[in-house]
């Protein structure tokens, strides 16, 4: 088995201290292969009059068909060619390449995507100057971006029959998907309220919308996550937003394995799923295109499967037989062992106390308060705890950086598909259910109570 292991290159060579974290490149040996950039330190100095900010200049040398590993800066990036060329790209944006004296920018909220010597025969060499906070690395490895989760979620859905439900506008009104089956393509997108992207999406959405025709029903699908139909409504309002709005109660998307927000589904004539992304792009587009063809008014497959509401679990009834694993990959029983303890699920979003922090504060700090609460209860042995984290815009690896980050004592589980969220109808994060010694659930604290963790749990 090939052991991945990770490097600094500074100065030309491998590990030396001078630029911390600038670039990491990963391969599978314990040699550094062919076409790994050199990166050169040409001055760091701190900036007068700009507290906590210091310059930053390298050179960067990539040799025949080099490139670096997606990352980001987090800091004001300017890049000037100075040798041979390079393909660029960040997120949201297309490629470019650039040759001798031509120059390229990254923001502190870039993700390089793409950063490759465009020859395969010539080596490439740039220049790079940098502004950014003292003591922060350079570079950092660039995270799964809402892309490639959108993909992947859609890997087992592209080309399969779409499921058939009748839905519920907030405004009162039913759509039966499975009537437009067969008959014209049905464009879904997924979203929130507190979600930047959707928010940056919508006027291609709406445009879509209003230019969509006969043959295309295009309905937003609110994700139903931190959310309500008083949000939403605000929301509209203030947006201009004309298309019927349905709020999720989390089957629908469970059928399209919903992971980020906003997800685009688009659905052919033919009743089958084309296309599932993130992006309002090219690729989005063509999609919208080819689900309209004439090509694929026939035949919505008999089989296409029908939604059934999963088994919920409510204050009064008791938990499940099942078990879950942990992180640590141990099994969690929900109903307690011998002796008998009380149990409390604490479900959670690893990224809730940091992105929610601008576009919904009140829940940010909910989150925060929660978290504390429970790590000063957490050493009571007479009480079982684990934390079950939501998988929209969350895998394993970000819930492990979420504990090791807050130092989280409670076994966390990552409800990856969101079957415990919906069998415990959880919608908003932090929700808090406690159970009684003998397994049954006895209380729910939900976000916008203030109650006193310690004392609900000690509470009859």
């Amino acid at each position: 088995m090939n052991v991945r292991r990770a490097c600094v290159l500074t100065a030309g060579v491998m590990v030396v201290a001078g630029i911390p974290g600038f670039l990491d490149y990963t391969w599978a040996s314990d040699v550094a292969p062919p076409g790994v950039p050199a990166v050169t330190e040409l001055m760091v100095r701190d900036l007068d009059g700009i507290p906590n900010k210091e310059a930053l200049m390298i050179t960067v040398t990539y040799l025949p068909g080099g490139a670096s590993l997606p990352h980001r800066h987090d800091a004001q990036v300017f890049v000037y060619v100075l040798e041979g060329s390079m393909t660029m790209q960040v997120d949201g944006s297309a490629p470019v390449t650039v040759g001798p004296g031509q120059t390229f920018y990254e923001g502190p909220q870039d993700v390089h995507r793409v950063s490759a010597n465009a020859s395969r025969t010539e080596p490439a060499k740039i220049l790079v100057f940098m502004v950014k906070t003292k003591g922060k690395p350079a570079s950092r490895a660039a995270e799964t971006t809402g892309q490639e989760r959108a993909e992947a979620a859609g890997k087992g859905l592209v080309g399969s029959p779409a499921p058939r439900m009748v839905l519920r506008t907030i405004d009162g009104d039913t759509i039966d998907l499975g009537a437009l089956y067969g008959k014209k393509a049905v464009y879904l997108k997924f979203w929130a309220t507190w979600c930047a992207p959707c928010r940056e999406q919508m006027p291609h959405f709406e445009h879509i919308y209003e230019t969509a025709g006969p043959d295309l029903a295009v309905i937003a699908v609110n994700a139903g996550f931190n959310d309500s139909v008083e949000e939403i409504q605000r929301y509209r309002r203030a947006l201009g937003i004309t298309m019927p709005i349905v709020l999720d109660d989390g089957r629908l998307g469970a059928a399209f394995n919903l992971r980020v927000t906003p997800q685009h589904i688009v659905i052919g004539r033919d009743g089958r799923i084309l296309y599932v992304g993130h992006l309002a792009d090219a690729r989005l587009d063509a999609a919208l295109v080819a689900a309209r063809q004439p090509g694929l008014t026939k035949a919505m497959p008999a089989s296409a499967p029908a939604l059934v509401e999963g088994p919920r679990i409510d204050v009064g009834d008791r938990l499940p037989a099942e078990s879950v694993t942990t992180l640590d990959g141990k099994p969690f029983v929900f109903r307690t062992p011998a002796p008998p303890r009380p149990t409390v699920l604490v479900f959670l979003s690893p990224w809730c106390e940091s992105y929610l922090a601008t576009t919904r504060p009140a829940i940010s700090a909910s989150c925060r308060r929660t978290r504390e609460q429970v790590d000063e209860l957490a050493e009571d042995r007479r009480v079982r705890w684990i934390g079950i984290a939501s998988g929209l815009w969350a895998s394993a690896d970000d819930l492990r950086k979420y504990r090791d980050e807050y130092k989280i004592g409670i076994p966390l589980t990552l409800d990856e598909s969101g079957a415990l969220f919906r069998a415990f109808r959880v919608a908003d994060v932090p929700t808090v259910l406690i159970a009684d010694a003998q397994g049954t659930l006895i209380r729910r604290i939900v976000p916008d109570d203030r109650e006193n963790l310690r004392k609900a749990i000690e509470s009859p």
